[in-house]
């Protein structure tokens, strides 16, 4: 699962929505993906590969009950895609390998920030 309630500099591939209280959020993602990806929901891997279908529905209908206006946020891959599912009722499904290149370009930029901050020049020649 991603530990991320956005994908910031990556460009969803679809977004969507449904209404929690109505529509499990199993069966909204299913039809998300298959809408991404431009197949028969059929096509695409069970979501009980890599999640319990189940669990992540009572969790999203939890977190659409709550008085906070469902803050809840799970993201995980399916196929290859990356979606990212709110408590809200929102879907956006991200293009996995896009996702994967643009977190390793973040992870480099903090590691960058960290040194930069740091005041360390850990390149420089220490025999100078």
């Amino acid at each position: 699962m991603h530990a991320l309630t956005t994908l910031e500099g990556v460009t969803p591939v679809h977004r969507t929505a449904f209404d929690p209280e109505t529509e499990r959020a199993s069966t909204a993602i299913v039809r998300a993906v298959s809408t991404a990806g431009d197949v028969d929901p059929a096509a695409i891997d069970p979501l009980y590969d890599t999640i319990e279908p189940e669990a992540l529905d009572r969790l999203v209908a939890h977190g659409a009950r709550m008085a906070n206006g469902g803050t809840s946020v799970v993201g995980f891959d399916v196929d290859e895609w990356t979606v990212i599912v709110h408590g809200d009722g929102t879907v956006v499904v991200y293009d996995r390998e896009a996702t994967e290149a643009e977190l390793e370009i973040g992870s480099q930029r903090e590691s960058d920030a960290s040194l930069a901050d740091d005041g360390t020049d850990r390149g420089a020649d220490a025999s100078s």
